[in-house]
């Protein structure tokens, strides 16, 4: 079967803690324009800062390296979904861990990373606004993804992916990404397109 949740008001913790784990298949976490926010803040730390033992004050120095999420969804689950929600601040803003996983029509403010992909595949990230990050926009460390459709505006770098076979761009009308003030890290063997 499936479910439901939705949530009904904003949420701050620590950016040492996940906020909220799925652990089980076919469920929706309908963030239902609500935030989650982390207590970490980033405002007037230079970017070079957060890689860790860079300076005082980067986020992988306040976290002890670890990266906590927003969201995070189990490996080993499929067919969930996350949308219509805000993540700030945290080391991950939506970890997809499962296979056939959504992220749609959220935005990710700056979070170390924007959004993470691993464990599983055919995994969907569409319709999302990522920004901000104090690192990479999105990490990909798994094969046979999508990510597509998205804004990902003023990020420390583009994006990284460990893994061949993932989809950045659609014929149109769904197209590809949109990149305002990022950078780009790929390995050789994998295609990239930004239009």
């Amino acid at each position: 079967g499936t479910k439901t949740c939705t949530l009904n008001t904003d949420l701050t913790g620590s950016p040492v803690v996940t906020q909220i784990t799925i652990s089980g298949s076919g469920i929706t976490l309908d963030g239902n324009g609500h935030t989650i926010s982390s207590i970490y803040d980033a405002t007037g730390v230079d970017p070079s800062c957060h890689a860790l033992n860079a300076c005082t004050g980067g986020f992988l120095n306040v976290v002890n390296g670890q990266l906590y999420s927003g969201v995070f969804i189990s490996g080993g689950t499929s067919n969930n979904i996350i949308k219509n929600l805000t993540v700030k601040g945290f080391g991950n803003g939506a970890f997809l861990g499962g296979s056939n996983g959504i992220l749609k029509n959220s935005v990710l403010d700056g979070n170390y990373q924007g959004v993470g992909i691993g464990m599983g595949s055919n995994n969907l990230v569409t319709e999302n606004t990522i920004k901000n990050s104090l690192d990479y926009g999105f990490t990909i460390n798994t094969s046979n993804n999508q990510i597509y459709n998205n804004n990902f505006i003023d990020d420390y770098k583009k994006g990284y992916s460990s893994s061949t076979n993932n989809v950045y761009n659609q014929e149109a009308p769904y197209g590809g990404n949109y990149y305002e003030n990022v950078g780009f890290h790929v390995p050789s063997s994998q295609t990239h397109s930004s239009n």
